[in-house]
């Protein structure tokens, strides 16, 4: 099965998005740091040399500036010194000349003449003011000489006189600056160069050199200077050490950026992990099946955790081999090929790519190709394969459900070098914790798996325990397919388990469970639901109890022979589906009903659930729902009958009998309601308390009107007389007990437990009398009626009317009656009807009766009404026969059946 078709997750990094804006947000911060940084440095470098230019500039600037002023200072100045010698006269020039060459160093060759050539420049400033109009200053050519000054002839002529004078002015500058070049233009022609502090010839301006110009006050030559912007050593230094700072700066933002980028993968990785652990835990709480877990890990460790591949192998159950159950990997063919990859479990056979999950799986212990179990032969094997060098890290983890059995599958991840390189340590304990998780919750899987084995199956039978069994036959029920539910019940196994021990019908009761599962279909479905007993569910299509039953009884009794060497029977109740009921519960309570009406039919047999069971069933279940509200609502009344003494010809006592008559005056039978309501602690407790309350007030009654001899006799269950309660509920309800009688019912469980003696000698205590009623019945016995305290001895309706046709019967009236003489016990008759057994009963001893010969059971006022003409008006007493005549009696009642016979034919 393709892994695309079992991942529950898009194949798809869900987390991609976010991480993308991440990083670029990463990138664009440090992107603007970096940016922001060349960018002050750019602008920090710029600033420094614009500074430096512009100083440059101003230095040219006043360098052509001074130049220019300087020269035309020197000119006029020297130009007007000239004035004296051209006024004096050619007789004075001997004698000045001289001294003024010796006064002025920068003029050279001064002479003085009538008339010679005007140089080719005027000059102007140099005359005094207004005066000397005729006197004119002029300029020649400046050369530069080979010492590096500037000679500039001058001339002063007074046209007036004809007189001029000449000289040459030296022009040495300014000091040098380095970087700056001056020019002396006239015109468009250069005549001299200034560089470095010394005159030259004209030199051609250099290319790329800034150019400034100026006039030359007060002549037509022009000053140009020429400069470069290029940073001195100074500037040159400080731009280095900024150029380092940036690059110091460039380099720890980088570092920086490295750091970050690494913080932020970590980050990233450290919240994909968590949000896989997220993920995976959510999918836990679910509880889902380890399948869909596997599939789930390995999909996010490839999607969101960014692994290069990984899968899930779980071993085979002969554990040679792992077969990949679950993988992914980025490469579709990987992907597809991993489906069919076979790992051997055997170290010897397994290729080295297949290595590590065998030793994972053997050593239960985290293994890579750095473990020291798989270090030095990882070393060998690379050794002879150096290709192998290569390969990606792989990492495999044992998936373990128990600390002592193997692990249920290994985990094999396959993650870039890189990743292990610079995350070592936090993603193995990242990769660990998420295994870890995985492991508890398979553990705590395992642990509730084997809960739900012990709540759904028995530990002795494996087969299903009686609350799973209910939840599979109501899931088959709503198949709506017609179906009989069986419920099974060994006879008598209690005492095999007495016999035999618990061991060998432990070993026996799983033998029948395996017989008994043999016999039914598959589809069938068999349950254990208590000690012995097991519940089927049979589909009608399958099998019919008809079928079945017998089929089961045999495999029982089959079972019983093997295990026990003895035979086994078994009871069985069964109910149908949609016949008897649609829902399990009460279906599963129509089965038992069944199994009960089985039981009463002897044991080793089988019962539906219809007719009188069916009947039975409801009533049970109509009492048990209503009749504590019935005893309430006062629908539980007590009729009346009384009791009569046959010497005395006098009504002695009456007997409370109850009745049921509910709002709509429909009448229920003591026999409709009563063995369910006495088989029921609880309600058997409510009607013997409303009992002696009743009992009670009639005897406080009959005290009013003069019947203070008779007695008030109650039925009182012995569920309720063998309770704890039972005491108190005297002491409470009715702590005087005379002129009462408590009538015990189903004295076959009062008499056989030993604590009811005392209960007995405490009720005589307080006033009450004891009889003990239907006599003759169920498992009484004379002698335990002799040795428990009684008062009355009532021989039951259904005995009474066996007198004449059983022998046996007989025989126990008899006894009754010697017994009754012996002990002093009053012994009354039951269901007297007709006056013949009014005079069997005569002859037999009997004095005291009750029974339709007096009177049916009547309500109060009637009965009080009626009561002093309730004994028969016309009866002949005969003397009793003596009991050692009583086979004569007997003979005679036979005689008289046979000639009775004789006449009807």
């Amino acid at each position: 099965m393709a892994p695309d078709q079992q991942n529950p997750l898009p194949d798809v990094d869900p987390l991609h998005k976010r991480s993308v804006l991440r990083y670029l947000a990463w990138g664009v911060l440090f992107l603007f740091l970096i940016g922001a940084t060349l960018l002050i440095s750019t602008q920090w470098q710029r600033q420094l040399t614009e500074r430096v230019s512009q100083r440059q500039n101003l230095a040219a600037q006043e360098s052509l500036q001074r130049m220019s002023y300087l020269l035309s200072i020197m000119l006029q100045i020297h130009g007007r010194n000239l004035i004296p010698f051209v006024v004096a006269g050619k007789e004075n020039w001997p004698a000045q000349l001289p001294a003024y060459s010796e006064i002025h160093p920068y003029v050279q060759q001064l002479h003085c003449s009538s008339f010679q050539a005007p140089q080719p420049f005027s000059l102007s400033g140099c005359r005094p003011g207004k005066g000397l109009p005729s006197l004119s200053c002029r300029l020649g050519i400046p050369k530069a000489r080979a010492d590096g000054d500037l000679h500039i002839p001058l001339q002063l002529q007074d046209k007036a006189m004809g007189h001029s004078c000449s000289a040459i002015l030296r022009f040495d500058g300014l000091s040098s600056r380095q970087g700056i070049l001056l020019s002396l233009y006239a015109g468009a022609k250069a005549l001299a160069t200034w560089q470095n502090g010394y005159w030259g010839p004209a030199a051609p301006a250099p290319q790329g050199w800034l150019v400034s110009s100026q006039k030359v006050q007060g002549t037509p030559l022009q000053m140009r200077v020429y400069w470069q912007h290029q940073l001195d050593a100074d500037a040159e230094e400080v731009l280095w050490r900024q150029r380092l700072g940036t690059g110091i700066l460039l380099l720890l933002e980088t570092i920086l950026a490295g750091v970050s980028l690494l913080w932020l993968i970590r980050h990233d990785m450290d919240r994909r992990f968590r949000w896989v652990q997220e993920q995976l835990r959510a999918q836990m709480i679910r509880d889902t099946v380890p399948k869909e877990l596997f599939q789930s890990l390995v999909a996010l460790s490839v999607h969101v955790l960014r692994a290069h591949g990984a899968y899930i192998a779980e071993p085979d159950p002969l554990r040679k081999s792992l077969r990949i159950t679950a993988s992914c990997d980025v490469r579709q063919e990987v992907r597809d090929s991993l489906q069919q990859l076979p790992l051997s479990l055997d170290e010897s056979l397994a290729p080295w790519g297949q290595l590590f999950p065998t030793l994972a799986f053997h050593r239960r212990a985290r293994t890579d190709r750095h473990s020291p179990h798989v270090s030095g032969a990882w070393a060998q094997v690379c050794g002879e394969y150096p290709a192998l060098r290569g390969l990606r890290e792989v990492i495999v983890w044992p998936v373990l459900a128990s600390s002592d059995q193997d692990p249920v599958a290994v985990f094999s991840l396959e993650i870039r070098r890189w990743q292990r390189r610079l995350f070592h340590r936090p993603l193995i304990e990242r990769w660990d914790q998420i295994l870890h998780d995985l492991q508890l919750h398979l553990q705590a899987q395992q642990r509730q798996t084997e809960k739900q084995q012990l709540l759904h199956f028995d530990v002795l039978t494996g087969l299903a325990t009686r609350r799973h069994f209910l939840t599979l036959a109501e899931e088959q029920l709503q198949r709506n397919e017609p179906c009989w539910l069986g419920i099974l019940d060994l006879d008598y196994f209690n005492e095999m388990n007495t016999i035999y021990g618990d061991q060998q019908t432990d070993q026996c009761l799983a033998a029948i469970g395996a017989q008994i599962q043999s016999t039914l279909p598959k589809e069938a479905l068999l349950g254990r639901i208590g000690g012995d007993e097991f519940a089927i569910l049979l589909c009608e299509t399958k099998g019919a109890p008809a079928t079945a039953s017998p089929q089961i009884a045999a495999a029982i009794n089959a079972a019983g022979r093997k295990m026990l060497g003895s035979n086994l029977g078994c009871s069985l109740g069964w109910a149908h589906f949609p016949s008897d009921d649609n829902e399990i519960g009460k279906l599963f309570h129509h089965a038992s009903e069944a199994l009960a009406q089985a039981k009463i039919n002897g044991r080793n047999g089988w019962q539906l659930y219809a007719g009188a069971v069916c009947e039975r069933a409801q009533r049970r279940l109509h009492v048990h729902h209503h009749f504590a509200a019935a005893l309430q609502n006062g629908e539980i009344r007590f009729y009346l009958q009384g009791k009569g003494d046959l010497e005395s010809r006098q009504i002695t006592g009456v007997e409370l009998l109850a009745r049921w008559i509910d709002q709509d005056r429909h009448k229920l039978s003591p026999g409709k309601f009563m063995p369910y309501v006495e088989e029921n602690p609880r309600l058997i407790r409510l009607l013997g308390r409303h009992a002696l309350r009743e009992a009670q007030r009639l005897r406080d009654k009959t005290l009013d009107l003069g019947l203070g001899h008779w007695s008030i006799s109650v039925n009182i269950g012995a569920r309720h007389f063998l309770a704890p309660e039972f005491l108190n509920d005297l002491q409470e309800v009715c702590p005087d007990g005379r002129g009462l009688v408590l009538e015990l019912t189903e004295t076959a469980q009062a008499l056989g437990r030993g604590s009811a003696r005392p209960i007995m000698e405490r009720c005589h205590e307080l006033g009450y009398q004891l009889s003990m009623d239907d006599f003759g019945t169920g498992y009484s016995s004379l002698l335990s009626v002799a040795r428990l305290p009684f008062d009355e001895l009532k021989l039951d309706q259904s005995f009474i009317r066996q007198f004449r046709s059983d022998i046996g019967s007989f025989s126990i009236a008899g006894a009754a009656r010697l017994l009754s003489q012996l002990t002093h016990i009053r012994l009354l008759a039951e269901g007297i009807e007709t006056p013949g057994e009014l005079r069997l009963w005569q002859q037999l001893g009997g004095r005291y009766i009750q029974g339709y010969i007096l009177a049916p059971p009547l309500p109060e006022n009637a009965f009080f009404t009626w009561h002093d003409q309730l004994m028969p008006a016309l009866l002949h007493t005969k003397a009793p026969v003596p009991l050692q005549d009583l086979d004569w009696l007997w003979e005679l009642m036979q005689n008289h059946q046979e000639s009775k016979r004789r006449r009807s034919k």
